[in-house]
């Protein structure tokens, strides 16, 4: 599965952990600010969102997460 089609597929699964969690600035934060302020999001999955925001610039809103 490449990495759009994983982003997409935890957008589906998780659409309240955005704003379950402390605010951050997902454009900002580290991996480790990511994985610590929203919930459902793990470690890994912080990394992968921080490569994805790398590769592709900054999120617009959070849904675009």
């Amino acid at each position: 599965m490449n990495l759009k089609k994983w982003f997409v597929a935890m957008a589906i699964a998780l659409p309240v952990g955005v704003y379950a969690g402390q605010p951050v600035d997902i454009n900002n934060a580290s991996a480790g600010e990511l994985a610590t302020a929203l919930d459902g999001v793990g470690m890994a999955r912080a990394v992968a969102i921080v490569e994805f925001r790398d590769e592709h610039g900054p999120f617009q809103v959070a849904e675009d997460l």
